[in-house]
């Protein structure tokens, strides 16, 4: 599978007694909208809902953001798909 975009991950942290993001890694991957039955299946504004399909190996989790391309998402589902040389994931974003 191609990914021709780049996103940087962001996780939440416990910092003193705040909760603040810091980053965590870079990814290839390729973001796209998604279907109205995707959005309302994660609960995303339609007009703010994407799919990010990315490398099997990569390490993101729900509550995670991404940036790609100035925009920030935040991760509200994760779907891994191991088929081979088709091995991916596909996370559910709501742009901030």
């Amino acid at each position: 599978m191609n990914f021709p975009h780049s996103a940087t991950i962001q996780r939440s942290a416990l910092v003193g007694t705040k909760y603040l993001f810091a980053t965590v890694g870079t990814t290839d991957c390729f973001v796209q909208p998604i279907n109205a039955e995707e959005v309302q299946l994660y609960g995303i504004v339609f007009s703010k809902g994407f799919g990010c399909y990315l490398p099997f190996a990569t390490d993101v989790q729900i509550g995670d953001r991404l940036t790609h391309n100035g925009q920030t998402y935040g991760i509200k589902g994760i779907n891994a798909y191991n088929y081979g040389r088709l091995r991916h994931k596909k996370a559910m974003l709501e742009r901030s």
